[in-house]
């Protein structure tokens, strides 16, 4: 089960957005497999806050995402938080 909420709005031209969501899993067992996580955890939150700007029909994003998971039960080490930027164009 997925369960989320954000919020977007646009300051002088510029978006930006929030989003929490709490993911949950029949067992920690499937939690491990879908995610290779190591400990007994069950469910998990993720989030999200970013601003983004349209120009010439591209639309790049700055964001911070993250998870609650901890660090050490992650799989691969990727449960960290991290800046992501993105460029997008719409067809």
């Amino acid at each position: 089960m997925y369960v989320y909420a954000s919020y977007g709005t646009e300051v002088a031209g510029v978006g930006l957005s929030a989003s929490v969501g709490m993911n949950k899993f029949d067992s920690a067992a499937m939690m491990t497999q879908a995610l290779g996580t190591t400990g007994k955890d069950d469910s998990y939150m993720d989030y999200k806050i970013a601003a983004s700007k349209s120009l010439s029909g591209l639309t790049f994003e700055g964001a911070y995402i993250g998870s609650d998971i901890d660090e050490k039960e992650c799989g691969g080490g990727l449960c960290e938080g991290r800046f992501v930027v993105t460029m997008t164009k719409g067809f």
